[in-house]
């Protein structure tokens, strides 16, 4: 993967407990939104989870999904989305984030039933609701019959920010990011 001017790709490759969520959150510039020409959004998710053939009810011992939030503050996400229970096959976009989330192609149905999921979002005319910062990631990690609660899934996700025009998106973000660093 890489990074150009008007391409910023990043990653991540780490492990989350089975019925868990992590967040990752961006201040995405805002000139990716307000200047024009074609944008894109990429999200792409892999993992490795335990299988079983013999299993009629799910293949996968756990699930993975995810979903790109703009305008909702990371522990905002946190709280909604709170504890997973251990009998849940599913969770569902709280209500009230709905109106902030950005809606990818493949929907979140129809990627959720594979270990290798990518999903993208092309802007070719300016939004309605423009997505504003920060952009976060939520990531989750459902059990589906795994008996052991302590196994963690390993798992790699990454996200592509792409402009049409030469924009200078990548130093906007890598300072952000820096700042942030030196901060903590």
């Amino acid at each position: 993967m890489h990074s150009f001017d008007n391409r910023v790709a990043l990653w991540d490759e780490g492990q989350i407990a089975l019925n868990q969520i992590k967040v990752y959150s961006l201040q995405l510039p805002e000139l990716f939104f307000t200047e024009a020409g074609k944008k894109k959004i990429i999200v792409t998710l892999t993992f490795t989870p335990e299988t079983r053939a013999t299993r009629g009810d799910s293949y996968l011992g756990n699930r993975m999904a995810f979903h790109l939030f703009h305008s909702v503050k990371p522990q905002i996400l946190r709280e909604k989305y709170g504890i997973i229970a251990n009998d849940v096959e599913t969770i569902d976009v709280p209500d009230d984030l709905k109106p902030f989330e950005i809606d990818f192609f493949p929907g979140a149905n129809t990627r959720k039933v594979g270990c290798h999921q990518k999903a993208w979002k092309l802007y070719q005319r300016e939004p309605k609701n423009r997505p504003a910062t920060p952009v976060s990631l939520v990531l989750l990690n459902l059990n589906q019959w795994i008996m052991d609660d302590t196994r963690m899934q390993d798992y790699c996700i990454s996200v592509v920010f792409e402009h049409e025009k030469e924009i200078k998106l990548y130093n906007a973000i890598r300072t952000n990011i820096k700042t942030k660093i030196r901060v903590k």
